[in-house]
């Protein structure tokens, strides 16, 4: 079923709640500059933005989702959806039938037991999940048929298992003697890289990013080199690079730019770009 506009939010809520809502998929493909939808109850859902950004809120956790991640919840979570951009948000949505992810797994890697394991968190978008995507948005601008739909959402499913099955294969580096204690391990980790992307421009220590992933600093300290291969401060600082590349293609001065992304002055940000980038910033700025 594709939608171009939200449901009622009232009406969705009664659907769920009498069991009637997500018995077939359901693809939203919407653009808005303004939407709050708190506390919907979906199925195995998957939340990608073409344009713009937002945030998702579950379990009281908060993430910013630009257009190089996409946002995945379990079957059954609660999720708060939180647009707030005047230039306006292209949101796609799928919210897959349930039973379906587990009938998929069955097809292609055989038993699974009930409920299928997911993670609740954001994924780097990659080029096949683009490819992925584009296909499937080439067939929303159409008349999508039954069939189409099916293809396509089965193309997006295996690859959602597959990117678990690698995490999995991942996690056997971990050494942990039980594959609970590794799955918890990640899912926890991977919350707070999930803060750091949400929270990259405030000033962050190691005890705010230790408590989004409910370890002690130094359990957090040592299962992150271990899993990501850099530290957190490695990776806050990726990550704020990569805004600060974005905001030079704009007209922002230098020092604004530090202020939007984290960096205590020019000079801070100037110096870290220069070891990453291998040039300074107004250099990149001039060749972009």
């Amino acid at each position: 079923m594709l939608l171009h506009r939200f449901p009622d939010l009232h009406w969705l809520k009664h659907q769920v709640a009498a069991g009637r809502s997500w018995k077939q998929s359901v693809i939203l493909n919407v653009k808005t500059a303004q939407s709050w939808r708190p506390g919907v109850r979906g199925p195995v859902s998957l939340f990608v933005n073409q344009s713009g950004f937002s945030h998702y809120t579950v379990e009281h956790r908060r993430t910013y989702l630009g257009t190089d991640r996409y946002f995945l919840t379990r079957a059954g979570d609660r999720y708060d959806l939180e647009i707030d951009n005047p230039l306006g948000t292209q949101v796609l949505n799928i919210h897959f039938a349930e039973g379906f992810p587990e009938d998929v797994y069955a097809a292609w890697a055989g038993p699974v037991q009930t409920p299928l394991f997911l993670f609740n968190q954001s994924f780097a978008r990659t080029p096949t999940f683009d490819h992925l995507l584009c296909r499937l948005s080439l067939q929303l601008q159409g008349s999508l048929s039954p069939l189409a739909e099916e293809e396509a959402l089965t193309s997006l499913m295996v690859y959602l298992l597959q990117v678990h099955h690698g995490i999995f294969r991942d996690l056997e580096r971990l050494a942990l003697r039980k594959p609970e204690t590794g799955k918890r391990l990640y899912q926890q980790l991977s919350w707070s890289v999930d803060y750091m992307r949400t929270y990259f421009a405030e000033t962050l220590t190691l005890e705010d990013l230790a408590q989004a992933a409910c370890l002690s600093k130094y359990h957090y300290l040592r299962y992150f080199k271990k899993y990501f291969g850099l530290t957190p401060y490695q990776y806050l600082t990726q990550w704020r690079l990569h805004q600060v590349k974005v905001w030079l293609k704009t007209a922002l001065p230098l020092y604004q730019i530090a202020v939007l992304t984290g960096f205590e002055s020019a000079a801070t940000l100037s110096r870290a770009f220069r070891q990453q980038m291998g040039c300074a910033p107004h250099i990149y700025r001039q060749q972009g």
